[in-house]
């Protein structure tokens, strides 16, 4: 039943109800007292439909308050927490990886009721509990702040000097959004450490950071290095779609079709080939339906 046929049942009934003796000429008594009944009973279903719907877009609006409002505190708890302890940020990476699968079920069902009114009372039911647990998302998080907050603040540590030390600094660099510092420490375990397992890591989170910061050409830039020097390492499927998506955003749509057809070519199974599907489908279609591309 759509929005437009409650009203119409409504209408329908009042007029059976209010019709004049006339109408009522055609029926018996019990008729009449049984359609009395049915038009009740319609009346109440109709408002039974409308408080659960209201209900459910008042606990959607409380839930899309929850979703932005902790949205907002992430980045400011991930530069608290990082910098004074990995394993707080640890934390904090895996409830921001819940927030946005939590996102993602609160746009589904937003979906759900724009199309349909008769789940209500279930859809309802969902965004209550989303909204719930969004709000335990934001206390954990605040609690972890504060926990941060009232150890003693870290004496100043000395440079880095282990694979392991540059390592986790120029991870905790990049993850606080100290995309320069970041690129710089990783220069620095490429350059002391170019055989160790990190260093081709540590080229694609230079590009990464690059990318991170809209700065596409560097990207491109930084990527070529790292395929250059592991052409076929563990992080060149990540590498060859991070260009790829640099190239899109550079409105290179030729590039960067030829970089995913080669990258799914090349690693039909890695981790990144369904997401390289379909952006590979998606520069393809703009090429042909938009002046979005350059060439």
């Amino acid at each position: 039943m759509d929005r437009t046929t409650i009203p119409r049942l409504l209408v329908l009934a009042l007029v059976l109800v209010t019709a004049g003796p006339g109408c009522m000429f055609f029926t018996t008594k019990a008729e009449g007292t049984r359609l009395r009944k049915e038009v009740q009973a319609l009346r109440e279903r109709v408002s039974g439909m409308k408080k659960r719907e209201n209900d459910t877009l008042d606990a959607l609006k409380k839930a899309k308050g929850e979703l932005v409002e902790l949205k907002g505190l992430l980045p400011r708890a991930r530069a608290i927490l990082l910098r004074n302890s990995a394993r707080f940020g640890a934390r904090l990476d895996r409830l921001a990886t819940t927030v946005a699968k939590i996102q993602g079920r609160l746009e589904n069902v937003e979906t759900d009721q724009g199309s349909s009114i008769k789940a209500g009372k279930g859809l309802g039911d969902k965004v209550s509990k989303i909204a719930e647990s969004l709000s335990r998302i934001k206390i954990e998080v605040t609690r972890l702040m504060a926990e941060v907050r009232t150890k003693p603040r870290p004496r100043p540590r000395p440079t880095p000097k282990t694979v392991t030390e540059v390592w986790a600094a120029a991870n905790v660099a990049r993850l606080t959004g100290r995309g320069a510092k970041a690129r710089s420490l990783y220069a620095a375990l490429i350059r002391r450490f170019g055989r160790h397992p990190h260093a081709e890591a540590a080229y694609f989170y230079t590009a990464q950071t690059h990318f991170d910061a809209f700065d596409y050409k560097n990207a491109v830039v930084a990527v070529s290095r790292q395929l250059k020097k592991h052409p076929r390492g563990k992080f060149a499927p990540r590498g060859r779609f991070l260009s790829a998506r640099s190239y899109f955003e550079l409105k290179r749509c030729k590039t960067a079709i030829r970089i995913l057809a080669r990258l799914l070519r090349l690693f039909p199974n890695a981790e990144v080939a369904p997401t390289a599907r379909q952006l590979l489908t998606r520069v393809r279609r703009l090429r042909t339906v938009s002046r979005y591309c350059r060439r």
